[in-house]
């Protein structure tokens, strides 16, 4: 909606009016009317009312029969809002609902509120954390712990919307609908994200085979009951596929990337239950970014070689195919890499990894490495940090951080020969404590670089 400054007075309504939206009762994020010039949220609205209303925005009644205004009250606009949108056929493009708490018997409310956005042509749609309390509990901050029931997401209805591109449900409810009969095809839904949603069966699997997605995201859900056919799931439109907080193991996970072999970009934040991360003959892959809290290892496989770009944390990894390479804190993890096409690497870290490629690396471009160490140093630190370097001939910069500095027995180093030293363009060293000169020291750092 746009306001062209003539009239505070008009900015300050709606102001209000999304403030009082964004209570408790419902979020409608956005909705974008036709012309962009009248104002649908606050047209036949009376000052009294919004005023009144926005008074108790943000307060937490104490007695049920305060509670029960305040909810009325919010309830009653926003289904005066939903009502004009409907009657005006206005567009809607997000409808928004979140954190959430209704009596069962206004339960029916959220089915109406969604039917117009469905009507009205709605592109994005988002339930979140939408709760029922049950009858004779009225303090609401006990009916969120102790007795609340999850909405039941009318997930057929949804689907069966042509305008529909974007759906996230996150603490819903799926299992009170069967979709073991296959869910009516939504050709038009292209995002996907489930949130804290409880998945058995082939709930997953005919929503892959209803629907051309091309980003899906599973956030805080437990994949150890969902079964994926091989050879009946097809998710070729997949692009983008995002595990977050997930529990899977291998077989699931390899399930799962063979239902969608032409993702492009694959993105794993600290997901439980797998030792091991196989990403194996992906045909399209070229970015993928994998964060752990430690104790699993890495294989990148790309049948093609399209793979250019991986962020990875905490991991040990193998690619034979990379060409973008970011690698940040493996600090408990012994780390080795594999690369041979490599571009770009940029290492930050307590530990110096083995990179092993295939002869010294002409290729790399950029290269940004930073080590940080805490411990008394030895000639077997310098080795292996001179031996990490030397598989380049030129490192764009190269960051030291020591907590302290100690003598080192250079005797020991000019014994291990191995070959010239490569050419650093940017050489940085920061000693936290310099307690006193170390000349073997500095002379070590310079063998080694």
């Amino acid at each position: 909606m746009m306001y062209n400054g003539k009239s505070r007075h008009i900015r300050r309504r709606h102001n209000t009016i999304r403030e009082l939206l964004s209570s408790g009762i419902i979020t409608i994020d956005y909705v974008k009317s036709k012309d962009n010039v009248s104002d649908p949220l606050t047209k036949g609205l009376s000052r009294e009312g919004v005023e009144r209303t926005s008074k108790g925005m943000g307060l937490r009644p104490r007695t049920s029969q305060h509670g029960d205004d305040y909810r009325n009250g919010n309830m009653k606009i926003v289904d005066d809002i939903m009502e004009r949108y409907r009657d005006g056929k206005i567009p809607i493009e997000k409808f928004h609902i979140s954190d959430s708490i209704f009596r069962t018997e206004d339960f029916h409310l959220i089915g109406k509120w969604l039917d117009i956005a469905l009507q009205n042509g709605v592109k994005d749609l988002v339930f979140e954390r939408i709760h029922r309390y049950q009858n004779g509990v009225n303090d609401l901050s006990f009916a969120r712990v102790h007795r609340y029931q999850l909405y039941p997401v009318p997930i057929f209805k949804i689907l069966a919307a042509k305008s529909l591109r974007e759906l996230v449900l996150s603490d819903c409810d799926l299992m009170h609908v069967s979709l073991s009969s296959g869910v009516v095809n939504c050709h038009s839904l292209r995002k996907l994200s489930l949130i804290n949603t409880h998945l058995v069966g082939n709930m997953l699997q005919n929503l892959f085979n209803s629907c051309p997605l091309r980003e899906l995201v599973l956030s805080d859900c437990d994949l150890m009951h969902v079964s994926l056919s091989s050879g009946v799931v097809n998710c070729h439109s997949l692009r983008k596929l995002s595990l977050i907080n997930t529990h899977l193991d291998g077989n699931m996970l390899q399930n799962l990337l063979n239902s969608c072999p032409l993702i492009v970009t694959y993105i794993q934040e600290y997901c439980s239950g797998l030792e091991k991360i196989e990403l194996l003959n992906l045909q399209k892959i070229k970015s993928v970014s994998i964060k752990t809290r430690g104790g699993q290892s890495c294989l990148l496989k790309s049948k093609h070689q399209l793979l250019n770009t991986c962020l990875i944390m905490n991991l040990s990894s193998r690619s034979q195919s990379l060409k973008v390479l970011k690698i940040k804190w493996c600090r408990d993890v012994p780390t080795e890499l594999v690369v041979s096409n490599l571009v770009s690497l940029e290492y930050m870290g307590y530990q110096i990894p083995e990179l092993k490629t295939a002869g010294k690396s002409s290729q790399l471009k950029h290269s940004k490495i930073a080590f940080h160490c805490y411990d008394i140093l030895n000639t077997a630190w310098f080795f292996k940090l001179r031996k990490f370097l030397s598989n380049s001939v030129s490192w764009s910069q190269i960051s030291l951080y020591f907590c302290v500095c100690n003598e080192i027995n250079m005797e020991d180093l000019q014994l291990d020969h191995v070959g010239p030293n490569p050419k650093v363009d940017i050489f940085n060293v920061n000693i936290h404590l310099l307690r006193k000169e170390c000349p073997s020291f500095v002379d070590a750092l310079i063998w080694s670089c």
